[in-house]
């Protein structure tokens, strides 16, 4: 009967997994932070412009450990994206809300009035952003460890 003999050499497999542990973390974090900043740009690309360009620039990336956080801080950001119900807002000058609408040339209380009349219209950007990137994160993330596999295996 034919058989097979498989040798493993202990002491490499004992050096391989002395360095893995700082390799992996050192290479997944360089890969979390190229991601974080893709999505970011992603979602920069995908948030309305509006007349400031406020909603935009909120976008940041943060990444802490072994997590990404990226989205907007722009306080009306979730109503662009999900829309709201109708509210009464603010109109005071230094609102986002009156300066758009005189940016459009529109009187901020007909807006205000509107809004508490009728809400707002979702504008989604962030779940789009999130549907587009999971999958290239995901290929992202395992190309880099099939590579570093190899690295570690052949030493």
């Amino acid at each position: 009967m034919a058989s097979v003999t498989i040798t493993v050499d202990s002491a490499q497999v004992r050096k391989m997994l002395e360095i893995a542990p700082e390799r992996v973390r050192t290479r997944l974090n360089r890969v979390l932070n190229i991601v974080a900043v893709e999505t970011q740009r992603e979602m920069r690309i995908k948030a309305q412009v509006g007349v400031s360009g406020d909603l935009r620039q909120s976008i940041k990336q943060e990444v802490t450990g072994t997590t990404a956080i990226i989205g907007p801080t722009a306080k009306y950001a979730e109503a662009v994206e999900n829309g709201s119900r109708p509210h009464w807002t603010s109109v005071k000058p230094d609102t986002s809300l009156y300066k758009w609408a005189e940016a459009k040339g529109i009187s901020p209380y007909a807006v205000q009035r509107s809004i508490a009349y009728k809400g707002t219209k979702a504008h989604p950007f962030v779940a789009p952003t999130v549907t587009l990137m999971e999958p290239r994160i995901q290929r992202r993330f395992d190309t880099e460890i099939d590579k570093l596999t190899e690295e570690l295996m052949n030493g």
